[in-house]
Parts: C-alpha cells; structure tokens; sequence
C-alpha cells in the first residue's frame, strides 16, 4: 500500500503540483512529453476514478446511518455501532481504491517499458550478467517464471533493461525444453541400438549347433 501510494505521489498522480520524476537515463524531449501526456491521462482517470469511489462510499453511508437513526426508536444504537458499521464500508470500498492504485501503478511500469526501454540503447549481455541469469534460472528451474519485482532487481545487477530480461527469461525457457526433449530422444535412440546389436542369446543352443555343423 505505501509503496503504491510513494508511486503514485513521485509520478504527480495523486500529486499533481509535484513535478514528473523521469528515469535519469538520457531520454529525449520527444520522449519526455509523450511521457508527460500519458501520465496526464492516467492522472484524469485516477481522479476521476476516485471521486466515483468516494461519491458512492458517501452514498452507501447514508441510508445505514438513516437506518440506524430509525431503529434508535426502536432500540439503543451506541456511536460505537454507528463508526463499525461506517468503518465497514470504509474498509469495503478502501479494498476497491486499492485496486484502482494497483491497475494505475502497473499502467505506469508498462509505459516506462514501452517508452523508455524499448527505445533505450539496447546493452549487451555481458558474461557476468549471463552468469547471474543463468545462476537465477536453475535455482528457479520448478518456476522459472521470475515476477515484475525481480525482474527489475536481475535488469539493475546486470545493467539491462526489464524487456531484455523478459526476453531472455523466454528464450532460455524454449531452448532448455529443446534440449530436455532431444537430450530424452537421443537416450532413447541409443537404447534401441544397444538393444538391437546385443540380442539375447542361448549357449545351450549355440553348443548344440556347434556339435552338428550337419543339421
């Protein structure tokens, strides 16, 4: 929750007279202000979104508090009662904002992607990288499907962007089913041949057949 709201708050969502914070990687001004314009659609939506959220929290709140005020003819309502049943609600539609930051954050992280990344000088993969995605790989090897979360941690320590280490991530997955699969067939193919060069054999007849070169 903080970490999306600290998202949030650096991108100018949730603050707008805060400034953009970009990427400190050398991105071009054509960059920065298609940047710009899609954070300022994103902060539309979230506001709006927002308001909506709250205008039918405070809508929900209403009739319960009319009811409560009905029933206190009829029986003792403590405020205690009163802020539960409110802080319920409160808790209910807090899940549906949380939601709502969530979606945005996750919006905000693919169009970094897609703008910065992608038209970011593409860096090779050095050794030592290679090593570390690797070492990754094959203590994951029963999920090597690593989330957003470390994918960014991996693309830091081998200096590479988070498409790149998606990429990879892919590619390492189809070539080691290749191998396993071809690795399985080779085994395969090699007992056969085993099998076929050494059939079994019976001394007794072999004996038999030595003694009566005739029959």
């Amino acid at each position: 929750m903080i970490r999306l709201d600290s998202m949030l708050a650096s991108e100018g969502i949730t603050r707008p007279e805060n400034p953009i914070i970009f990427p400190n990687i050398g991105e071009s001004a054509v960059d920065q202000r298609e940047y710009q314009e899609k954070i300022s659609i994103l902060r539309k939506i979230y506001q709006e979104e927002m308001a909506a959220y709250e205008k039918a929290c405070q809508e929900f709140k209403d009739p319960v508090l009319s009811l409560l005020e009905q029933q206190s003819t009829l029986r003792p309502v403590t405020q205690i009662e009163k802020e539960l049943l409110l802080a319920n609600i409160q808790h209910r539609f807090q899940g549906i904002q949380l939601q709502l930051k969530d979606s945005i954050c996750q919006a905000i992280v693919v169009l970094r992607n897609r703008i910065f990344d992608v038209r970011r000088k593409r860096q090779n993969f050095t050794k030592a990288a290679t090593v570390i995605l690797n070492e990754y790989f094959y203590n994951n090897l029963a999920n090597p499907y690593p989330n957003e979360q470390v994918k960014e941690e991996l693309a830091a320590k081998c200096n590479l962007s988070v498409a790149q280490i998606t990429n990879w991530f892919g590619n390492k997955r189809i070539r080691f089913k290749k191998n396993y699969v071809k690795s399985e067939d080779e085994l395969n193919v090699e007992e056969t041949h085993e099998t076929q060069t050494y059939p079994d054999t019976n001394p007794e007849k072999e004996m038999r057949d030595n003694n009566n070169p005739d029959s």
